[in-house]
């Protein structure tokens, strides 16, 4: 799966330099806790918060629970430090 975890704050710059941009991104708030989430605009997400950026031409939803639960280990490694 082509995706990112990253705080909604740092979206818009990752997005202008990023060379994986096509144009065609999902964002999903974190955690998980469905198989298929809604989608959500980043800037309705509080700028600290944990967002999973999903490159919409790779992965279709809804997720596995395998999936769900890797994205979710990388949410909680941010707050593990």
């Amino acid at each position: 799966m082509s995706a990112w975890v990253m705080r909604t704050k740092d979206y818009a710059k990752w997005n202008l330099i990023s060379k994986w941009h096509l144009g065609f991104q999902t964002i999903r708030e974190l955690p998980l806790f469905d198989t298929n989430p809604i989608a959500t605009m980043y800037w309705t997400i509080e700028e600290n918060e944990l967002i999973l950026v999903i490159d919409s031409y790779v992965h279709p939803t809804p997720y596995t629970l395998e999936e769900i639960e890797e994205i979710n280990k990388t949410w909680n490694k941010f707050y593990d430090n």
